[in-house]
């Protein structure tokens, strides 16, 4: 998985070994487990009450990651509706069968 981190300020990815960007990976794995466990979509402030990081931190790695597709974000963002997170729905892949030679999907 390769998150751009560093898209909404315009600066280059840091070497590897680089603290802020082994600490923003390691955030990054712990938003997207709390949100890939989480039974319904949670609001921002859930996030930042159960995901150890950094708060601008988080708040670029939900901006990037709902840019990428990897997460999806509801609501309007206002009070009695405030964006919430979950992870996409995933359509399955129809079985493919092989029958005289042909693919039928």
């Amino acid at each position: 998985m390769n998150i751009d981190l560093y898209k909404t300020n315009g600066t280059s990815p840091p070497r590897s070994d680089d603290t802020n960007h082994v600490r923003r990976q390691r955030t990054c794995k712990r938003l997207l487990s709390y949100i890939y466990l989480s039974p319904k979509a949670r609001t921002r402030k859930e996030i930042f009450n159960n995901v150890f990081g950094r708060t601008q931190d988080i708040s670029i790695l939900l901006q990037n990651l709902c840019s990428n597709g990897e997460l999806v974000r509801e609501g309007t963002g206002v009070k009695g509706d405030p964006f919430k997170y979950k992870m996409p729905i995933v359509e399955p892949v129809e079985s493919v069968f092989m029958e005289d030679d042909e693919v039928l999907i």
